[in-house]
Protein backbone atom coordinates (compact mmCIF):
# COMPACT_ATOMS: atom_id res chain seq x y z
CA UNK A 1 0.00 0.00 0.00
CA UNK A 2 1.39 3.49 -0.56
CA UNK A 3 0.56 5.98 1.93
CA UNK A 4 0.64 9.60 1.25
CA UNK A 5 0.39 11.08 5.23
CA UNK A 6 -0.40 14.91 4.14
CA UNK A 7 -0.38 17.32 6.60
CA UNK A 8 -2.93 20.79 6.06
CA UNK A 9 -2.62 24.05 7.02
CA UNK A 10 1.18 24.83 6.27
CA UNK A 11 1.82 28.63 6.51
CA UNK A 12 -1.11 29.26 8.58
CA UNK A 13 0.88 30.10 11.61
CA UNK A 14 4.39 28.90 12.93
CA UNK A 15 3.87 27.50 15.37
CA UNK A 16 1.99 24.94 13.13
CA UNK A 17 4.68 25.20 10.64
CA UNK A 18 7.31 24.12 12.72
CA UNK A 19 5.02 21.31 14.11
CA UNK A 20 4.64 19.93 10.62
CA UNK A 21 8.59 19.63 10.32
CA UNK A 22 9.56 18.01 13.08
CA UNK A 23 6.46 15.55 12.08
CA UNK A 24 8.14 15.16 8.59
CA UNK A 25 11.94 15.39 9.77
CA UNK A 26 11.30 13.07 12.98
CA UNK A 27 7.82 11.20 12.17
CA UNK A 28 5.95 9.65 9.19
CA UNK A 29 4.46 13.26 7.83
CA UNK A 30 5.41 12.60 3.94
CA UNK A 31 4.05 15.93 2.66
CA UNK A 32 2.02 18.95 3.03
CA UNK A 33 -0.48 21.84 1.72
CA UNK A 34 0.61 25.34 1.80
CA UNK A 35 -2.05 28.21 2.09
CA UNK A 36 -1.21 30.73 -0.06
CA UNK A 37 -2.75 33.84 1.74
CA UNK A 38 -1.57 32.06 5.40
CA UNK A 39 -0.04 34.87 7.46
CA UNK A 40 3.13 32.65 7.50
CA UNK A 41 3.51 31.78 3.76
CA UNK A 42 7.19 33.37 3.68
CA UNK A 43 8.44 31.59 6.45
CA UNK A 44 6.82 28.16 5.29
CA UNK A 45 8.17 28.24 1.99
CA UNK A 46 11.81 28.34 3.05
CA UNK A 47 11.06 25.80 5.28
CA UNK A 48 9.85 23.53 2.71
CA UNK A 49 12.88 24.71 0.55
CA UNK A 50 14.84 23.41 3.47
CA UNK A 51 12.93 19.87 3.45
CA UNK A 52 13.21 19.02 -0.31
CA UNK A 53 11.94 15.42 0.78
CA UNK A 54 8.40 16.75 1.98
CA UNK A 55 6.26 16.93 -0.80
CA UNK A 56 3.70 20.19 -1.09
CA UNK A 57 0.96 20.71 -2.55
CA UNK A 58 -1.73 24.28 -2.39
CA UNK A 59 -4.38 24.12 0.27
CA UNK A 60 -6.99 26.24 -1.80
CA UNK A 61 -9.21 28.26 0.39
CA UNK A 62 -12.49 30.75 0.00
CA UNK A 63 -11.80 32.21 3.51
CA UNK A 64 -8.83 34.72 5.14
CA UNK A 65 -7.97 38.47 4.65
CA UNK A 66 -5.97 38.41 1.96
CA UNK A 67 -7.55 37.39 -1.32
CA UNK A 68 -6.07 37.45 -4.65
CA UNK A 69 -9.38 38.55 -6.82
CA UNK A 70 -11.51 41.61 -6.00
CA UNK A 71 -15.16 42.37 -6.57
CA UNK A 72 -17.26 42.59 -8.63
CA UNK A 73 -16.98 38.73 -8.38
CA UNK A 74 -19.49 36.07 -6.84
CA UNK A 75 -17.11 34.87 -4.42
CA UNK A 76 -16.38 38.28 -2.76
CA UNK A 77 -18.20 40.51 -0.62
CA UNK A 78 -18.64 43.29 -2.12
CA UNK A 79 -19.11 45.64 1.06
CA UNK A 80 -15.78 44.46 2.38
CA UNK A 81 -14.08 43.57 -0.66
CA UNK A 82 -12.90 39.85 0.68
CA UNK A 83 -14.28 36.98 1.30
CA UNK A 84 -17.72 36.39 1.62
CA UNK A 85 -18.17 34.60 5.84
CA UNK A 86 -18.59 31.54 5.63
CA UNK A 87 -22.36 30.37 6.15
CA UNK A 88 -22.59 32.92 3.21
CA UNK A 89 -20.33 31.49 0.59
CA UNK A 90 -21.42 27.63 1.42
CA UNK A 91 -25.09 29.06 0.76
CA UNK A 92 -23.97 30.23 -2.40
CA UNK A 93 -22.20 26.58 -3.35
CA UNK A 94 -25.09 24.61 -2.29
CA UNK A 95 -27.37 26.57 -4.91
CA UNK A 96 -24.99 26.87 -7.13
CA UNK A 97 -24.68 31.05 -7.06
CA UNK A 98 -21.30 30.95 -7.70
CA UNK A 99 -19.75 31.43 -11.26
CA UNK A 100 -16.93 29.25 -12.51
CA UNK A 101 -14.67 31.84 -13.93
CA UNK A 102 -14.67 33.29 -10.34
CA UNK A 103 -13.37 30.23 -8.39
CA UNK A 104 -11.16 29.42 -11.35
CA UNK A 105 -9.47 32.91 -11.30
CA UNK A 106 -9.00 32.87 -7.39
CA UNK A 107 -7.21 29.86 -7.52
CA UNK A 108 -5.23 30.20 -10.48
CA UNK A 109 -3.51 33.20 -8.72
CA UNK A 110 -3.22 31.11 -5.64
CA UNK A 111 -1.54 28.55 -7.48
CA UNK A 112 0.59 30.97 -9.49
CA UNK A 113 1.45 32.72 -5.69
CA UNK A 114 2.71 29.30 -4.32
CA UNK A 115 4.67 28.42 -7.92
CA UNK A 116 5.97 31.85 -8.15
CA UNK A 117 7.90 30.92 -4.61
CA UNK A 118 10.02 28.85 -6.00
CA UNK A 119 7.72 25.92 -4.90
CA UNK A 120 6.93 22.43 -7.17
CA UNK A 121 3.43 21.71 -7.06
CA UNK A 122 2.31 18.52 -6.15
CA UNK A 123 -1.22 18.48 -5.88
CA UNK A 124 -4.38 20.14 -4.95
CA UNK A 125 -6.40 20.00 -2.02
CA UNK A 126 -9.23 22.43 -0.38
CA UNK A 127 -9.69 23.89 3.07
CA UNK A 128 -12.61 22.10 4.57
CA UNK A 129 -12.93 20.02 1.78
CA UNK A 130 -15.11 22.29 -0.18
CA UNK A 131 -14.56 20.29 -3.43
CA UNK A 132 -16.96 18.03 -2.62
CA UNK A 133 -19.17 20.79 -3.77
CA UNK A 134 -19.34 20.15 -7.51
CA UNK A 135 -18.87 24.31 -8.78
CA UNK A 136 -15.32 23.99 -6.23
CA UNK A 137 -14.51 20.82 -8.13
CA UNK A 138 -14.99 21.47 -11.39
CA UNK A 139 -12.94 25.05 -10.99
CA UNK A 140 -10.14 22.76 -9.16
CA UNK A 141 -9.84 20.30 -12.02
CA UNK A 142 -9.75 23.10 -14.64
CA UNK A 143 -6.62 24.74 -12.62
CA UNK A 144 -4.87 21.75 -12.09
CA UNK A 145 -5.16 20.74 -15.97
CA UNK A 146 -3.89 24.51 -16.84
CA UNK A 147 -1.37 24.14 -14.50
CA UNK A 148 0.31 20.52 -15.55
CA UNK A 149 -1.08 19.33 -11.56
CA UNK A 150 -1.76 15.64 -11.67
CA UNK A 151 -3.50 14.92 -8.35
CA UNK A 152 -6.53 16.30 -6.54
CA UNK A 153 -7.47 15.20 -3.05
CA UNK A 154 -9.99 12.36 -3.10
CA UNK A 155 -13.04 12.41 -1.05
CA UNK A 156 -13.76 9.31 -0.64
CA UNK A 157 -14.52 8.52 2.96
CA UNK A 158 -11.98 5.20 4.38
CA UNK A 159 -12.66 3.55 7.87
CA UNK A 160 -14.97 6.57 8.83
CA UNK A 161 -17.43 4.66 10.64
CA UNK A 162 -20.88 6.86 9.34
CA UNK A 163 -23.75 5.46 8.82
CA UNK A 164 -24.70 8.38 6.39
CA UNK A 165 -25.33 6.17 3.25
CA UNK A 166 -26.45 9.12 1.14
CA UNK A 167 -23.32 10.63 1.86
CA UNK A 168 -21.23 7.72 1.51
CA UNK A 169 -23.21 7.20 -2.30
CA UNK A 170 -22.16 10.76 -2.80
CA UNK A 171 -18.70 10.44 -2.27
CA UNK A 172 -18.21 7.60 -4.15
CA UNK A 173 -19.55 9.25 -7.31
CA UNK A 174 -17.27 12.23 -6.76
CA UNK A 175 -15.01 10.13 -6.94
CA UNK A 176 -15.68 8.11 -9.97
CA UNK A 177 -16.26 11.86 -11.78
CA UNK A 178 -12.96 12.81 -10.34
CA UNK A 179 -11.31 9.82 -11.27
CA UNK A 180 -12.08 10.43 -15.17
CA UNK A 181 -10.47 13.56 -14.82
CA UNK A 182 -7.23 13.29 -13.03
CA UNK A 183 -4.99 11.04 -10.72
CA UNK A 184 -6.92 10.28 -7.47
CA UNK A 185 -6.20 7.67 -4.80
CA UNK A 186 -8.77 5.58 -3.48
CA UNK A 187 -9.58 7.54 -0.64
CA UNK A 188 -8.84 9.37 2.44
CA UNK A 189 -9.38 9.44 6.01
CA UNK A 190 -8.51 11.57 9.17
CA UNK A 191 -7.60 10.62 12.81
CA UNK A 192 -9.82 13.79 14.22
CA UNK A 193 -10.39 13.62 17.65
CA UNK A 194 -9.20 10.32 18.23
CA UNK A 195 -6.99 9.15 21.46
CA UNK A 196 -3.69 7.52 20.68
CA UNK A 197 -5.03 4.22 20.77
CA UNK A 198 -7.77 4.82 18.53
CA UNK A 199 -5.29 6.01 16.40
CA UNK A 200 -3.15 2.73 16.51
CA UNK A 201 -5.92 0.51 15.90
CA UNK A 202 -7.36 2.72 12.96
CA UNK A 203 -3.59 2.58 11.16
CA UNK A 204 -3.55 -1.41 11.98
CA UNK A 205 -7.16 -1.73 10.65
CA UNK A 206 -6.18 0.58 7.40
CA UNK A 207 -2.83 -2.08 6.62
CA UNK A 208 -4.93 -4.71 6.71
CA UNK A 209 -7.59 -3.40 3.22
CA UNK A 210 -6.83 -3.84 -0.15
CA UNK A 211 -6.56 -0.38 -1.03
CA UNK A 212 -3.66 0.21 -3.61
CA UNK A 213 -3.01 4.52 -2.53
CA UNK A 214 -4.24 6.02 0.36
CA UNK A 215 -3.90 9.74 1.79
CA UNK A 216 -4.37 10.17 5.31
CA UNK A 217 -4.86 13.93 6.31
CA UNK A 218 -3.67 15.70 9.66
CA UNK A 219 -3.85 18.56 11.25
CA UNK A 220 -0.59 19.08 13.87
CA UNK A 221 -0.68 21.87 15.59
CA UNK A 222 1.15 21.50 18.94
CA UNK A 223 3.64 18.99 20.03
CA UNK A 224 1.49 18.01 22.64
CA UNK A 225 -1.74 17.54 20.55
CA UNK A 226 -2.32 13.73 20.77
CA UNK A 227 -2.41 13.25 17.04
CA UNK A 228 1.11 14.85 16.94
CA UNK A 229 2.51 12.16 19.19
CA UNK A 230 0.71 9.54 17.64
CA UNK A 231 2.88 10.80 13.98
CA UNK A 232 5.99 11.16 16.04
CA UNK A 233 5.27 7.19 17.57
CA UNK A 234 7.48 4.26 16.96
CA UNK A 235 3.88 2.57 17.65
CA UNK A 236 3.26 4.13 13.61
CA UNK A 237 6.41 3.80 12.37
CA UNK A 238 6.40 -0.14 13.08
CA UNK A 239 2.46 -0.24 11.99
CA UNK A 240 3.79 1.58 8.77
CA UNK A 241 7.07 -0.70 8.00
CA UNK A 242 5.58 -2.81 5.19
CA UNK A 243 4.30 0.32 3.48
CA UNK A 244 5.54 3.08 0.82
CA UNK A 245 5.26 6.10 2.94
CA UNK A 246 5.13 8.85 -0.31
CA UNK A 247 4.14 12.23 -1.03
CA UNK A 248 1.93 13.20 -4.64
CA UNK A 249 5.04 13.63 -5.75
CA UNK A 250 6.10 10.24 -6.15
CA UNK A 251 2.48 8.61 -6.49
CA UNK A 252 2.90 8.50 -10.07
CA UNK A 253 5.92 6.61 -9.89
CA UNK A 254 3.74 3.83 -7.99
CA UNK A 255 0.58 4.14 -10.26
CA UNK A 256 2.93 3.21 -13.20
CA UNK A 257 4.53 0.41 -11.91
CA UNK A 258 1.24 -0.93 -10.83
CA UNK A 259 0.06 -0.69 -14.45
CA UNK A 260 3.47 -2.43 -15.59
CA UNK A 261 2.80 -5.24 -12.99
CA UNK A 262 -1.03 -5.46 -14.52
CA UNK A 263 0.01 -5.64 -18.24
CA UNK A 264 3.18 -7.71 -17.95
CA UNK A 265 3.35 -9.95 -21.11
CA UNK A 266 4.50 -13.37 -20.72
CA UNK A 267 6.77 -15.02 -23.76
CA UNK A 268 6.84 -18.82 -24.09
CA UNK A 269 9.29 -20.60 -26.03
CA UNK A 270 7.68 -20.31 -29.34
CA UNK A 271 7.59 -16.54 -29.45
CA UNK A 272 11.37 -16.84 -29.25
Amino acid sequence: MNIIINADDFGVYEKVDDTIIKCHQNGIVTSTSIVANGSNFFAAVELAKENPNLGVGVHLTLEGDRNFTKAPSSIIDPQTNKFYETRKILKKLRLFHVDKKDLVREYAKQIEFVFNHGIKITHLDHHHHYHLYKPVLDAMIYVAKRHRINFIRSQRLILSGKKNYANLLYRRVHQIYLKRKLAVADGYFSFLDDGLNSMKRRLQSLIKRNYKNVEIVVHPKRMTDPEVLFLLSQDAKKILETSHLISYRHFHHFSVLDRCHKISIHITPDDV
